[in-house]
């Protein structure tokens, strides 16, 4: 009998010895693989880990974060044996040059420096206590700690259930197999999918894949939810009443926004979230409490908000931050103003004025100070505007002569960020067309940064009169002679400015070589003397035309650019000389009164004559009044004087 309970004594004690080597070896006293199998998911609406063990919510991660990249925890030398609190809860950091953990002591130390009241961990007789991993799988089930479980580490990536700092372990579906070796954990992914274990790791500085820990042994997984973490989500939108000025404008994104998260009351600054280009923004994983949240950064085209808000992110929950900036914007007066590129003032010369011109302006969403056109961009809005009579364009519909409609938040004209180029396509009457390209860049950069009430620049446009020259010849119409030095007076008809233009030695006056100048400053080459203008040209008295008749004032326009107008052969008749004055005739001699002729003597009576038979028709005929008649009794008169005549005469012969 004695050598038979030898015989068993001894065989009993080497299974004891290979048990504990084995215990050793695993860090756990008991595995209890067929009930771990029949966990099942539990309901989300259980207690998580860190809230029952009385830790503050956020407490676990921020410890973690802390010695993430030192060698507090990681690089402390593993120990298992004994199996007690005092030799598996040694990290590096809290006992230098003495540390030890297996990778349950890890999990404990990080609750226990949190805070956590460890004391029931124990309470469930495996030995250990807190560093054993079996204790924490029996407490966290028994109360209810908010878990799941998986088959397969795919399985548990694929969930989206996993945050940085949950607590993972695995459980050999049997212990029988080579190899079977239970672990705990956290989980250390950036996201769900991450695969990242933080485990007692062998060497500092490095964090496990969770794949390295699994080996040969198959595994179910439990996840257990720590509440270190809540999630802060940033909504931003552009104002409302902007919408017509970002619409389609590359210039205004909603990303890149940037709002740096405060520890309440401070300056700490906690995280910062950035926005996409949907101004969508999150931190997860944020320690549940009260923050200060504000805009460090505005996205582009949009207004810095420097308001400070308060959030209050609660564990476990995703609180929504909404938030709206004002877009960058130009009001608007003035789109340009006319100049005279010689006078340099807004005032026309001469008969010119700067109403009526006409210019195409487009507004393009790139910033350039050159025309967008040229890199091939494309103008988002087009509009045609006319000057007034002072030559001025205001952003205003009553400038508008076509187009697309104009910017307007409520009834006043703005501009959004962009580059807005203005070319003239109609000069005004008097003026050439300037063919340059105006290009304004309304941008956002630091030196010309929009402000609140900013006016946008108006565009300077000088223009240049049309100017021409006369010409003419100056001859004497007698000779064909030319006349040197005779002087014409040329007057402006609009402004009254008068020049004086003197004929050469050949009789030809010429504008262009003259010290002519029309118009304010001094004369410039290669234009013309006389801006657009009507002119009254007038020939003065000279010595050299005082012989001469001189040419009656008359009128020349000049409306064309560089135009020589000849006025042609100026010619100039001889004064003719005056006639002398006849002499006066003298009066005429008085006849000599004429003698008087003598009296006749008074003739004999004749012998009475036998009356004719038969009187005259004549006498019978004559009727007063009648002119005949009277003709005829005259006739008759002188017949019978002629008669009587005769009859003397004979009587005398006898």
């Amino acid at each position: 009998m004695k050598l038979f309970s030898k015989k068993w004594t001894a065989i009993f004690m080497s299974a004891v010895i290979l048990m504990l080597l084995f215990l050793s070896r695993s860090n756990i006293v008991f595995a209890e693989s067929a009930e771990n199998q029949n966990f099942v998911t539990m309901n989300s609406g259980y207690v998580k880990l860190d809230q029952r063990l009385g830790v503050e919510p956020g407490a676990v991660l921020a410890e973690l974060r802390a010695h993430e990249y030192d060698d507090y925890y990681l690089g402390t030398p593993y120990n298992g044996w004994p199996l007690t609190p005092e030799n598996c809860l040694r990290p590096n950091g809290q006992y230098p040059g003495n540390g030890g953990m297996n990778c349950t002591g890890f999990v404990a130390s990080v609750l226990r420096k949190c805070g956590a009241d460890l004391s029931e961990i124990a309470s469930f007789g495996y030995s250990g206590g807190e560093a054993n991993a079996y204790n924490w799988f029996k407490w966290m089930q028994k109360n209810a700690v908010e878990s799941y479980h998986f088959q397969t580490i795919s399985e548990l990536l694929a969930s989206g259930y996993a945050q940085k700092g949950d607590v993972i372990f695995f459980d050999p579906v049997s212990w029988d197999i080579e190899g079977a070796d239970c672990h705990i954990g956290f989980f250390w992914g950036d996201s769900p999918t991450d695969n990242r274990f933080w485990h007692s790791s062998i060497g500092a500085g490095r964090i496990n894949a969770i794949t390295e820990l699994m080996g040969k042994c198959e595994s179910t997984v439990y996840l257990f939810k720590n509440t270190h973490n809540g999630n802060l989500e940033v909504r931003k939108k552009g104002l409302e009443s902007d919408a017509e000025i970002t619409s389609g404008n590359r210039l205004y994104t909603l990303k890149g926004a940037e709002y740096t998260v405060f520890r309440h009351g401070t300056t700490e600054a906690v995280t910062v979230i950035v926005t996409d280009e949907n101004g969508y923004g999150k931190a997860n994983n944020l320690p549940a409490g009260t923050y200060d949240i504000r805009e460090t950064k505005a996205p582009e085209g949009y207004v810095l908000n420097t308001e400070t808000d308060v959030v209050t992110v609660k564990s476990g929950e995703t609180v929504v931050y909404e938030c709206s900036d004002a877009a960058e914007k130009w009001k608007t007066e003035l789109l340009l103003e006319k100049l005279d590129a010689e006078t340099g003032l807004p005032k026309a010369q001469g008969n010119a004025t700067f109403a009526g011109a006409e210019f195409f302006v487009q507004f393009y969403d790139v910033l350039l100070e050159t025309d967008p056109k040229e890199q091939g961009a494309e103008p988002l809005r087009q509009w045609h505007f006319q000057t007034d009579e002072e030559g001025k364009i205001q952003w205003r519909s009553e400038y508008l002569t076509e187009g697309d409609a104009l910017y307007l938040e409520g009834e006043e004209v703005i501009l959004p960020l962009g580059t807005i180029t203005i070319q003239e396509e109609k000069a005004p009457e008097g003026y050439l067309l300037n063919p340059d390209v105006f290009v304004i860049c309304a941008s956002q950069k630091e030196d010309t940064k929009v402000t609140a009430g900013q006016i946008l620049a108006k565009a300077t446009v000088e223009e240049q009169i049309i100017r021409g020259n006369l010409e003419l010849v100056k001859v004497a119409g007698d000779s064909q002679k030319r006349l040197s030095q005779v002087p014409f007076c040329i007057t402006s008809k609009t402004t009254g400015e008068s020049h004086i233009l003197m004929t050469d030695v050949n009789g030809e006056g010429k504008t262009v070589e003259s010290d002519i100048w029309f118009g304010e400053g001094e004369a410039e080459t290669g234009k013309g003397k006389l801006p657009y203008d009507t002119y009254v040209i007038e020939e003065l008295e000279c010595e050299a035309n005082q012989d001469y008749i001189l040419i009656p004032p008359f009128e020349v326009v000049v409306e064309r650019n560089n135009q020589v107008i000849h006025l042609g052969t100026l010619t100039n008749e001889k004064t003719p000389e005056e006639p002398e004055e006849p002499e006066e005739p003298e009066e005429p001699e008085i006849p000599e009164e004429p003698e008087k002729p003598e009296i006749p003597e008074k003739p004999e009576t004749p012998e009475e004559q036998e009356k004719p038979t038969q009187v005259p028709n004549v006498f019978r005929t004559v009727k007063t009044g009648d002119s005949n008649g009277l003709i005829v009794l005259i006739i008759s008169l002188i017949l019978s004087c002629v008669t009587v005549l005769k009859c003397v005469r004979m009587t005398r012969r006898k």
